[in-house]
């Protein structure tokens, strides 16, 4: 049985907000899928939103057409376009967002070639003789 909830306070309801999968009588996803790309994306939202909006661009590039009657043309060929540019908007800010951790090895060196150089240059006082 198809499951859609929309609560703001649940991240299922936050990814739907961002890809404005909003109405319980037309949606376009369910919460098992929402849970899915969730947890393939880490559980970044942004990143969830982004891959249900590639997801569904896809989709709607199967169905793309341009239909004319009259003087009223749709084209729906350009819907997978935005729904593509609004995923990378969405990945565009999730890394923004997301504060990539950084490292560093500090390890002395204690090789006479480094403990002469930090001599002539006056640095004697800050380094210890090799042992």
């Amino acid at each position: 049985m198809p499951v859609f909830t929309y609560d703001l306070s649940t991240d299922i309801g936050k990814v739907r907000m961002l890809i404005a999968d909003t109405d319980a009588t037309a949606y376009d996803f369910e919460d098992d899928e929402i849970e899915a790309a969730l947890a393939q994306e880490g559980d970044s939202l942004k990143r969830a939103a982004a891959l249900l909006l590639i997801v569904l661009a896809s989709n709607r590039a199967r169905l793309a057409v341009s239909v004319k009657r009259g003087a009223v043309a749709e084209d729906l060929k350009s819907v997978a376009a935005e729904l593509r540019a609004q995923a990378k908007a969405l990945v565009d800010s999730a890394a923004d967002d997301e504060d990539l951790p950084l490292s560093a090895i500090i390890s002395p060196s204690y090789e006479t070639f480094s403990y002469t150089v930090n001599v002539d240059n006056d640095r004697d006082d800050e380094v210890d003789e090799a042992p």
